[in-house]
């Protein structure tokens, strides 16, 4: 009975798993790819052919200081090379179709480049067609939730990191710390200062009331420094730092409002701008609505 149960174990759970997992590269790739980084090892490779590059400079120095020095801002100078392609692709999108067709965002102009995508047979490479060229992109690795591709320039390959496109819900469910109170705030408050104190004659005694209220205000606000949000997946949060808080939260359908929800009332905050690493939220009870910017560690 043992052995037959056993059987009917295996029959029944070991190729529900299989086909979990199974998935085809054209699935796998089959979603929005939102560009992360240049791949390590492109660092890597980058610094070592620097410093091949520059061997015979180095055996020609006897100091080894100087020689670390040398080596040391060869590394610097590839790494800000590697920074300036970060920044360049910093908003590079793509989206991969079921159709067959894909589209390419992040330009300066904003639009989006539509064409149509195409793997090769190993699944290691992904040709894309458009109206003005045909692209061939080399596949290092493909996960679920990442993509490493080698983009083609004038000089050879280089090889970028892409990460799943997150809902905003998943990109909210993280843990986020107080970054700054956003400039247009503070422009708020001297604006408002300003016009309360338009009554005094004497402009020095007019400048100092406008100090003492963006003081008042910063005073107001210093303790968000040490403020800190968890969004959790299952739909609760904690909060840290000046006022401690946990219960319930969820997304508008928009994803336009966070709305906090804790045993007194209901808060409905307005989501300025939520990236994977930032968010930045407009927070009530402050005298002004204060737009309040977080960021993420990850």
């Amino acid at each position: 009975m043992k052995k037959i149960r056993l059987i009917i174990f295996i029959v029944l759970f070991i190729p529900m798993g299989a086909c979990t997992y199974a998935q085809t590269p054209q699935k796998l790739l089959t979603k929005k790819w939102v560009f992360k980084e240049v791949d390590k090892k492109e660092v890597d490779d980058k610094i070592a052919l620097q410093m091949e590059q520059h061997k015979k400079e180095f055996e020609g120095v006897t100091d080894s200081v100087e020689k670390a020095n040398k080596k040391a801002d060869i590394k610097k100078q590839t790494e800000l090379e590697v920074d300036q392609i970060n920044e360049m692709f910093r908003n590079l999108t793509f989206e991969f179709k079921l159709d067959g067709t894909c589209e390419t965002g992040g330009r300066k102009d904003k639009k989006i480049e539509k064409g149509k995508w195409t793997l090769s047979k190993d699944g290691k490479k992904i040709f894309i067609t458009s109206d003005k060229n045909k692209q061939e992109f080399d596949i290092t690795k493909l996960t679920p939730d990442e993509l490493t591709i080698g983009m083609p320039t004038g000089s050879g390959s280089i090889y970028m990191n892409f990460s799943r496109s997150k809902t905003p819900k998943e990109m909210i469910a993280q843990k986020w710390f107080f970054k700054e109170i956003d400039q247009r705030t503070l422009d708020t408050v001297i604006a408002k200062a300003s016009k309360k104190q338009e009554h005094i004659i004497d402009s020095a005694e007019r400048a100092a009331a406008i100090l003492k209220a963006q003081a008042e205000f910063a005073e107001k606000i210093k303790n968000f420094k040490d403020m800190t949000l968890l969004f959790k997946a299952d739909g609760t949060y904690e909060t840290t730092g000046f006022k401690a808080d946990k219960g319930k939260w969820e997304l508008s359908e928009d994803s336009k409002q966070l709305i906090i929800i804790d045993e007194r009332k209901t808060n409905v905050l307005q989501i300025v701008k939520l990236t994977a690493n930032e968010l930045f939220i407009m927070i009530s009870g402050i005298d002004i609505e204060a737009g309040v910017i977080f960021y993420s560690k990850k």
